[in-house]
């Protein structure tokens, strides 16, 4: 039985007994104090039978097994849960759901942040209070309606949610702070409210944003859409009218970010001076960096060695994902680190690195290079190109340089402290080699088939971590044999990692249907669970016949929500989308809980906002079918 320390009302501290998992709060408790169940490493379960009003700063801070909460609904009259507190649920990894009784006021600073799990979660329109970063990291939020009552969308609200897509904002929002939706890779779209007035820096940075529309409200214009490749539509309500603050916001954004231009020049009729700024810009821009070609590299490996004493120099350079460069001084058979020559001071206010920045920048985009240059007595004697597959940073973590060092060149660190750290992290990479999992990360069809049959299961059901366990890897290559053998030794069909975004039959779906019929035959019931009444995303799998198979069990029940699915983005899957109405799935009845459309008035929404060819095509099919439905209905 847990013991509570309680001061009145007020519970201070709850700590469970061994092996307790489960917690039923006291009838007598009001307010949940700051930390009093933090870092409860056993914590599974929370039930309220009580109306708390507050749950304090770092209540439940880093509770690693909580997965639920269980909050009472106020009755009419009664008060409930005012207040989660800063912290409150912070690092909680296995926090599926919380739900948030209306009543809710006020939400504090990183209140759910790195809830990797945290999918299902809605905000009441009681709150009025919520501080910056409520959500950051929290990695499996997919949907999110924002309270009506809201004037702003406080900093980083929903950075790094890596799988949020859609967000609804309400009119009344004036103002979204910085890196409110930083790195959300997943946000394609978003529909920004009329009563907007500023969009603070890097409020959308590192966004999966394909088109945004600038109401014609907004004043303040910071640079909000800094490394967002998909970006090829800014279309502005009102365009910024030349002596105006926004016109000067959006001038400095294309000087720091001029490939949105075309973002902005596809999405408008531009007015004639914005044009001729534009015109003057580029002439400018080529001026300040006069582009660089295969033919016109320019000498940057030979001014950062001239720089340097004359001795024997390898520098490691990799352009494919970022500018990473390592030089080491060679001493006979033995190394140094210099890398903060390239960073440092000793060059004065323009060091290599920064002088030939445009170059680098050109290299990652045209010269995804990992190579190694080799200077012997300040000249430079050897280009060697290096294999990024061979030399995985992933599998060679914190040793990747020394390992490259000592098998491109035979040399070892100079430094005893550097050689005992590197001989004890190249024993545990060449340990991880001889995994399973790793035989499985690598598609060795015959080192999977021989190790998994001595794999205890633990290591069946390894996890790579953020990568993949040996079933998932196993169908991400679509290698069946060494699924059915790792299968067969008893290896977990169902587990996930990542907050259940890889896990093997997920992976099945993506890239293998011969293993989904594998999985079907041999685990007809892990099958079912996973994937009954169209659950588990099976209508995505490439396979017609199993679609088929799937439809004479469960019928057009449940498929009703595809509809959306295929209509969110741009592009529409008409392939897909004749299925469904070639098999009769109700288009007009069901209304979904959160587009609160039926699937034809979702179509001419989407119509609206998408007005080209394949939204076009879906609205007519759509209609049509229910038109066929209405009729059958009415006879």
């Amino acid at each position: 039985m847990a013991n509570f320390e309680m001061n009145g009302t007020v519970l201070k501290r709850g700590r469970l007994e061994p092996g307790e998992t489960d917690i039923v709060l006291p009838i007598d408790v009001s307010k949940i104090a700051k930390c009093a169940f933090r870092k409860q490493k056993t914590l599974s379960t929370v039930t309220m039978n009580v109306l708390v009003t507050e749950i304090g700063d770092q209540a439940f801070e880093n509770c690693e097994a909580l997965c639920g909460v269980g909050i009472p609904r106020p009755a009419p009259g009664q008060t409930g849960l005012l207040r989660i507190g800063h912290q409150a649920f912070a690092g909680c990894p296995k926090l599926e759901t919380c739900y948030l009784p209306d009543g809710v006021q006020e939400l504090g600073r990183w209140a759910f942040s790195n809830c990797v799990s945290l999918a299902d979660l809605s905000l009441p329109d009681s709150i009025t209070v919520m501080y910056d970063h409520v959500f950051n990291d929290c990695e499996a939020l997919v949907k999110m309606e924002f309270p009506k009552k809201m004037t702003a969308v406080p900093a980083g609200t929903f950075a790094f949610c890596c799988a949020l897509r859609e967000v609804l904002l309400p009119e009344g929002i004036t103002e979204i702070h910085a890196e409110a939706f930083k790195n959300c890779t997943a946000l394609h779209e978003i529909t920004l409210p009329e009563s907007l007035t500023l969009i603070s820096a890097d409020a959308f940075s590192g966004s999966g944003l394909r088109k945004i529309r600038i109401p014609a409200n907004v004043q303040t214009l910071a640079h909000a859409f800094r490394n967002c490749p998909e970006l090829t539509e800014i279309e502005f309500a009102a365009f910024p009218q030349k002596g105006t603050k926004l016109r000067e916001h959006l001038e400095n954004i294309l000087w720091e970010t001029p490939e949105l231009a075309d973002a902005i020049l596809h999405a408008n009729k531009v007015p004639a001076d914005f044009t001729a700024y534009l015109d003057w810009q580029r002439q400018e821009q080529q001026k300040k960096d006069p582009g660089f070609s295969e033919d016109d590299d320019r000498p940057w490996y030979d001014a950062i060695i001239d720089m340097l004493p004359h001795d024997d120099y390898i520098l490691l350079m990799d352009t494919n994902h970022r500018v990473s460069m390592d030089l080491f001084h060679v001493i006979g058979s033995e190394y140094t680190r210099n890398s903060t020559d390239l960073f440092g001071a000793r060059f004065g206010k323009t060091p290599p690195y920064k002088r030939w920045e445009q170059h680098f920048r050109w290299m990652m985009d045209h010269d995804q290079a990992f190579r190694a240059y080799r200077y012997e007595n300040g000249k430079l004697t050897e280009v060697r190109e290096l294999s990024a597959q061979f030399y995985d940073a992933q599998i060679y973590e914190g040793c990747l340089n020394a390992f490259i060092l000592r098998h491109e060149f035979g040399l070892e660190p100079k430094n005893a402290e550097e050689k005992a750290n590197f001989a004890a992290q190249l024993a545990k990479a060449e340990a991880f080699m001889q995994t399973l999992v790793y035989a499985c990360y690598a598609d060795d069809t015959a080192a999977i088939i021989e190790r998994a049959k001595t794999a205890p299961k633990a290591e069946l059901d390894r996890k790579f971590e953020y990568f993949g366990t040996p079933l998932s890897f196993c169908a991400a290559h679509d290698n069946l044999e060494g699924f059915q053998a790792v299968a067969e030794a008893g290896a977990s069909l169902t587990k996930s990692i990542v907050s259940g975004t890889v896990s093997p039959l997920r992976e099945a779906v993506r890239h293998s249907p011969r293993i989904l019929r594998y999985v079907l035959e041999r685990f007809p019931t892990v099958f079912e669970q996973q994937f009954h009444n169209w659950e588990g995303g099976i209508f995505w799998c490439d396979d017609r016949e199993l679609i088929d198979l799937m439809f004479s069990r469960y019928g057009a029940a449940g498929m009703e929500t595809l509809y959306y699915s295929l209509l969110l983005e741009s592009s529409v899957d008409l392939k897909r989308l004749r299925y469904l109405i070639e098999h009769r799935v109700d288009c007009i009845h069901y209304k979904d809980d959160y587009y609160k459309y039926t699937p034809l008035g979702f179509a001419e929404f989407k119509y609206e906002q998408y007005p080209n060819e394949d939204h076009k095509t879906a609205l007519e099919l759509i209609r049509q079918e229910a038109e066929r439905q209405q009729r059958e209905a009415n006879a």
